[in-house]
């Protein structure tokens, strides 16, 4: 049998590529393609104990372990900022790509900035005093994500923020997200149901200082129309978004003024999955690829679904509760599509 710690590196690194796809099968959402599976804590750890296979592993282990982390305590982040800072390998070697934030808690930004309506962009920075018996090393605060995005910043394409209550962001996170030039994949969500709103305000604020944005996923239940500048999110292609009555308004006004260059929508609907046609609507000269979790039962295809009368035409459609069946589902669809456009 041949020497394993004298592999070609890039022998290595391909068996730590399948090594880790493995891992990634088991998390899947079927509900955003966007969202790459991060490798979970054990399977991080396995792959940081291959490197005393031999020292052509060492290097080739951390670009695979330090690439797609997930965050869900205040513990586990701090852990990762002192190995961050004192370890120079880790430090020149590892390329984070994607980072995602499960359990965050956001302060109260209209008590802490003011009002709803206050400028975020204009606002210095502040610090969010958490008092003893509430804080939670369960829960994690916008300050620790700060510190990661500070020293890993410039590598990142892919952020996925998730709020136990209201989501917002803080005046320094949105200058820090701001610095991210090659940031490509936004995924925010929040509690739909919890008694403490979202901060629209900062997030219309982070929306607009992320040109480069091609995928932006909200989930987020209750939210006011965001007044993006008009230059906003210009290469827009991906959206996913989960509505009710409480953000419909907002995310159709979103695909109107600024959704000229989506082509696939994942739309995932509360209860009231008829009102998918007013999103779908305003995304009838681009889109191309449509995601829903169940079929509108109102759909106007004189709008938005004739394919004669779009520029770009539809040319896939599909009932995807599970990726596994698009085939399936996109079939059926495509039935029903050519139903209507000979009712058209």
């Amino acid at each position: 049998m041949a020497d394993t710690h004298r592999f070609p590196f890039e022998v290595v690194d391909l068996i730590l590529f399948y090594f880790a796809r493995d891992f990634e099968k088991a998390w899947t959402n079927s509900r955003n393609s966007a969202e790459q599976p991060p490798l979970p804590d054990h399977g991080v750890l396995e792959l940081l104990n291959l490197r005393l296979v031999g020292k052509s592993w060492v290097l080739a282990v951390l670009s695979h372990a330090y690439q797609n982390l997930h965050f869900s305590s205040a513990l586990v982040v701090n852990r990762f900022v002192d190995t961050w800072n004192s370890s120079a390998t880790v430090t020149t070697m590892a390329w984070l790509s994607h980072l995602s934030f499960d359990q965050i808690t956001c302060p109260d930004l209209d008590f802490e900035l003011g009002s709803n309506q206050a400028k975020i962009g204009s606002l210095g920075t502040y610090r969010i005093d958490f008092e003893k018996e509430n804080f939670n090393y369960k829960s994690i605060i916008l300050e620790d994500i700060e510190e990661i995005i500070k020293f890993c910043g410039q590598t990142l394409s892919g952020l996925k923020f998730a709020f136990k209550a209201g989501a917002g962001f803080t005046p320094e996170m949105i200058k820090l997200i701001k610095d991210i030039k090659g940031l490509k994949v936004l995924i925010v969500e929040a509690n739909p149901y919890g008694v403490k709103k979202n901060h629209s305000k900062s997030i219309e604020a982070l929306l607009n200082v992320t040109p480069g944005l091609e995928s932006l996923s909200l989930d987020i239940g209750c939210i006011q129309p965001l007044d993006l500048d008009q230059g906003a999110l210009p290469g827009l292609k991906h959206l996913s978004a989960a509505c009710d009555t409480n953000d419909q308004e907002a995310i159709t006004e979103l695909c109107k003024s600024h959704g000229q260059n989506i082509s696939c929508l994942e739309y995932l609907a509360h209860p009231d999955c008829d009102r998918a046609a007013e999103v779908i609507s305003a995304l009838r000269n681009s889109l191309k690829v449509l995601f829903v979790e169940s079929i509108p039962d109102v759909l106007p295809a004189e709008s938005c679904l004739d394919s004669r009368k779009s520029q770009s035409g539809l040319v896939a459609i599909g009932d995807c509760k599970e990726h596994e069946n698009l085939c399936d589902g996109l079939l059926v669809f495509q039935k029903i599509l050519a139903k209507w456009l000979e009712g058209a």
